[in-house]
């Protein structure tokens, strides 16, 4: 089963399946081939992919053991470290002027393209996911365990830009739980987000805190958007 999986395009404009998978292999596909064109890395269960994310004609490959490795060409077979000590990855994004990293208990480092550091802060309780916006480089959305959709602004991290507040509480007067696992931006304002819980809902950052929509999807959590 594969831990983490990317699409890219090939330059001859062939599309190419990048999946990771527990044992700590990286596998290049060619659909509508079953075949894998091209293999890296060695079985390591501890070592193994967690979060991967393409920009432009690289792919950006997190690690269980806390480094962030980058494939140039979307190429498995050509690979450099990009960063290390990063205990407690669960997730990276990247976009024209920043590489994002979130850290399991609430922290978030932030660097250049030239891997130097440019602010590291501490989003949320718990974060599972982080997505950057490609629209506004500086938007940042966060999300995770018991730790509702934040988006920060990178030029002033002092508190968050904007807060989701969750829905209202169920028929018997609970708080409906969050566990957000995945978060897309839209566009500039907009994002969606799916759960563990089944959740998906779309947000509006410039009208209200409550989620625009918001419905229980499939029998099984999610975990990607």
């Amino acid at each position: 089963m594969a831990a983490a999986a990317q699409v890219s395009e090939a330059s001859e404009q062939q599309v190419r399946l990048l999946a990771a998978d527990a044992t700590g292999l990286l596998k290049a596909l060619a659909p509508p081939k079953k075949d894998v064109v091209a293999k890296a890395r060695t079985q390591d269960r501890e070592k193994r992919i967690v979060a991967m994310t393409v920009w432009q004609d690289q792919l950006f490959c997190g690690t269980a053991d806390g480094h962030v490795e980058v494939y140039e060409d979307c190429n498995p077979s050509q690979m450099s470290i990009f960063l290390t000590d990063l205990e407690g990855l669960v997730d990276l994004d990247v976009n024209e002027s920043y590489v994002a990293v979130a850290l399991q208990k609430g922290q978030v480092k932030v660097y250049n393209h030239d891997g130097l550091e440019q602010e590291d802060f501490t989003a949320h309780t718990h974060v599972n996911c982080l997505r950057l916006s490609r629209e506004k480089p500086s938007l940042l959305a966060v999300g995770g365990e018991k730790a509702d959709l934040r988006v920060w602004d990178l030029d002033d991290i002092k508190q968050p830009k904007w807060r989701a507040k969750n829905v209202k509480n169920d028929k018997f007067n609970l708080q409906v739980p969050i566990d957000i696992r995945g978060i897309r931006w839209v566009n500039a304002t907009q994002l969606i987000t799916v759960s563990a819980h089944r959740h998906v809902r779309l947000y509006d950052t410039s009208e209200k805190a409550r989620p625009l929509y918001s419905v229980q999807f499939n029998d099984a959590a999610l975990s990607a958007v």
